[in-house]
């Protein structure tokens, strides 16, 4: 036999022949039986077959970080190991590398069964929470029409703000505080948002809370309040302007990142008052984290039963959360396959010292301040927590600083 013979998948180890003897109808013959030994080459299963398997599953684990709206993206992971399958050499018994590709391709299916079991619980959080949405809008008498695109567009994220079991402040604790009213029905203003005084014409606030209904004329401002139900504001003014960020879209699964506005009063604020005071903007690179004395405030529901915004000015001092362990937070819950944690927020509440208290409605729009060498800071804007019932997972603010350079070019702007 020719030693320099070569098959494309296998080595010739040795080889040996004999004689036999063959009886047919036609008659007894001899003839010449040859016996391979034959071992494959490794590299080429190796490179064709192990090492693509092994990428796929671990492409599978991938799959848990993608979005879970990603839904081509995480489905078309299981359909590359079939390629891979369909190359193995067809012989009627068991080898080694089909139990080896059955074992992947038995990841790759827990792997697609765990997306469909979460894609399956977030759509039943997602109808839990659009209810109760639903039931908050009916009490405050927002137009069916409205109600229907809110809930469409997932509007029910940025709708339930409140501190729950927060302190009771003081007048002038927070001179920067704002109650932003909004016109009803009737015709009268009610509290329906915070805000914060940052210049002696301007007020930061959340863009959801001004995206119902823009016209400046159905909001005004009560600068200096504590009690909100004695009505001790020190000034009451009118909205000029109101400017929404242009990227700002109620879209429930984008995290809100641009969720903040500029107001401008008709009228100049009165910073000579003892109550009443505007507070510097945090600025790019500024970190808060950990930081001892930061405090959220508002008039939210300040409790979990009721949505009747609190009679006085509530607050709570509450560490500043990493936005990695905001994330790892909301990773272990189910809402937080949906609603990504984003450079342009900033976390509190939830953490083990006060795991209870969190920002809730009617405080979105609200200041989350921070003192630092005797001056404070605004830090964030309340934007939405993490639950209905605003417990358990962080509350989420929009982080100031991401968005300085906006606020300072707008208002010169304007």
């Amino acid at each position: 036999m020719n030693t320099d013979l070569e098959l494309p998948q296998f080595d010739l180890i040795s080889y040996s022949t004999d004689e036999c003897h063959k009886s047919y109808i036609t008659g007894d013959f001899t003839c010449l039986r040859v016996k391979f030994n034959l071992r494959r080459h490794f590299g080429y299963y190796l490179i064709q077959n192990f090492i693509p398997s092994c990428l796929i599953v671990v492409l599978s684990w991938v799959s848990f970080w993608i979005n879970i709206d990603a839904v081509p993206a995480r489905i078309s992971v299981g359909t590359q190991s079939v390629g891979v399958w369909m190359s193995l050499p067809r012989v009627s018994y068991v080898k080694a590398i089909d139990i080896w590709m059955s074992t992947c391709v038995m990841f790759v299916f827990m792997a697609m069964l765990e997306f469909a079991v979460v894609n399956t619980l977030a759509r039943k959080e997602i109808r839990k929470l659009s209810k109760r949405a639903y039931d908050t809008y009916k009490r405050e008498n927002i137009p069916n029409d409205l109600i229907k695109r809110l809930l469409d567009e997932y509007a029910y994220a940025a709708s339930q703000q409140r501190i729950i079991n927060g302190d009771i402040s003081a007048k002038g604790r927070h001179p920067w505080q704002v109650s932003l009213q909004r016109r009803n029905d009737e015709g009268e203003f009610r509290h329906s948002c915070g805000a914060s005084v940052i210049t002696n014409r301007w007020i930061l606030t959340a863009a959801h809370c001004v995206m119902l209904n823009e016209h400046p004329g159905n909001y005004s401002v009560k600068i200096g309040m504590f009690n909100r139900t004695a009505n001790d504001f020190e000034q009451w003014l009118a909205v000029e302007k109101i400017i929404e960020h242009e990227n700002f879209t109620l879209t429930f699964l984008t995290g809100l990142p641009d969720d903040i506005a500029l107001i401008k009063t008709t009228e100049d604020i009165d910073l000579g008052n003892e109550f009443i005071s505007s507070i510097q903007l945090a600025e790019p690179g500024s970190s808060w984290v950990n930081n001892s004395n930061c405090y959220i405030s508002g008039w939210g529901r300040d409790d979990r039963e009721t949505y009747i915004p609190a009679p006085v000015l509530r607050e709570k001092n509450i560490p500043v959360l990493s936005n990695k362990e905001c994330s790892r937070r909301y990773d272990e819950s189910i809402i937080g396959q949906v609603i990504p944690i984003l450079p342009a927020h900033v976390c509190m509440g939830g953490d083990d010292l006060d795991p209870d208290v969190h920002a809730c409605h009617g405080d979105s729009g609200g200041p989350l301040s921070c003192e630092r060498n005797g001056e404070w800071f605004l830090v964030g804007v309340a934007s939405r927590t993490g639950s209905p019932d605003c417990s358990d997972l962080p509350s989420v603010y929009i982080r100031v600083p991401h968005h300085y350079k906006w606020i300072l070019e707008t208002m010169a702007e304007n």
